[in-house]
């Protein structure tokens, strides 16, 4: 009755459809999996744009396609709301490929502005203040998110529908995908629209100007390695006190340039990192019922997070993660691949035995 039980795997989608929707009674999986409003406006605004935005996207989708993130990027003009959307479809082999839009919302009105096919090489790169760089073929596309939750949000999505890609052997010219030119036949003619959206490669010098010099009133910290711990440090503190989804990565160096007395712009890359390792961390797991939470790796290796929540059992499901604490917690490892394709059920005595053990 004292020990709670952790739930993790590396995504929602796997175990939670099985295992808590089957409970549930649900039959089968939402149309949408991951949404993230993003600052920029109200909640109340974004919430009212983005479910019009949303109804308009579904009213053109097939049966076999889902949407598994929406995330909202920096906006240029206050009318003007951008989306950074994943959707996800059954193939010709009945194995799911992705492909990403990039929409946008003009008083009330639709528009489809990017479709990028996710390949087998698509590369996604970090260059600071919340940017990211996706090579996609022969094309690069650079998107600036919203907030930090956006940005760890479209990251991780990405890059597991790219690790998909690769696990399948997907590439520009070959038989997958055949889904997409669906909405590349859908995209705007709208001149001002493809030139604010194919200028972003220039995103540093075309949305912002440079942050401002500070001048050096004290001696600065001379050793690298010290001084990126300290940077760590302090950008935890800042994080740990401030609302996440209402400020972007630039806000949070903005604030170290402040607290540092030095300009940071040389570091671009580094802090957008540590945002997304320590917003990981931040994270807390979902209480399903009263002795069951749902948790990512980043849970499942925080002692003191599992201590606090009374976890006495532990259910890893999962091929890539360790069973951090063997000598503390009580582990049941389900060693299967976060994909459609694993069989979940067969697990599923041996697990609700589990379960009944640690209530």
């Amino acid at each position: 009755p004292n020990a709670y039980i952790l739930l993790f795997a590396e995504t929602f989608s796997t175990f939670f459809t099985t295992f808590y929707l089957l409970t549930m009674g649900v039959l089968s999986r939402n149309k949408i999996r991951l949404l993230l409003l993003g600052g920029g406006k109200t909640r109340i605004a974004r919430k009212r744009d983005l479910q019009h935005h949303l109804q308009k996207l579904m009213s053109i989708m097939r049966p076999r396609e889902r949407i598994d993130m929406v995330v909202a990027l920096e906006q240029i003009h206050p009318n003007k709301t951008k989306y950074l959307i994943l959707v996800t479809a059954y193939g010709n082999e009945d194995t799911e490929e992705s492909c990403l839009l990039g929409t946008e919302s003009v008083n009330q009105e639709f528009r489809i502005v990017l479709v990028i096919p996710l390949w087998k090489n698509t590369m996604l790169k970090y260059f600071g203040d919340g940017g990211f760089k996706l090579t996609s073929g022969y094309d690069a596309y650079v998107f600036k998110t919203s907030s930090v939750p956006c940005m760890w949000a479209a990251s991780n999505a990405i890059c597991t529908a790219v690790e998909n890609a690769r696990d399948l052997n997907y590439f520009s010219g070959g038989t997958s995908h055949a889904w997409v030119p669906y909405y590349k036949d859908k995209l705007t003619d709208n001149r001002q629209s493809l030139h604010e959206w194919y200028m972003m490669d220039e995103v540093t010098s075309f949305f912002r100007p440079d942050s401002p010099i500070f001048s050096t009133t004290e001696d600065p910290i001379d050793d690298e390695t010290t001084f990126k711990r300290a940077l760590i440090s302090q950008l935890r503190e800042n994080m740990n006190h401030t609302d996440l989804e209402n400020v972007t990565s630039r806000d949070l160096r903005l604030q170290l340039e402040a607290q540092f007395n030095r300009p940071l712009k040389s570091y671009l890359s580094f802090l957008d990192e540590q945002m997304l390792f320590i917003f990981g961390q931040m994270k807390k797991p979902s209480e399903i019922l009263s002795y069951l939470y749902l948790g990512s790796e980043w849970n499942a290796s925080n002692l003191s997070e599992l201590r606090e929540l009374g976890v006495g059992y532990i259910i890893n499901i999962s091929r890539e993660v360790d069973n951090f604490f063997p000598d503390t917690f009580k582990y049941l490892p389900i060693r299967v691949y976060d994909q459609p394709s694993s069989d979940l059920l067969r697990h599923w005595e041996v697990t609700y035995k589990f379960i009944c053990e640690a209530r």
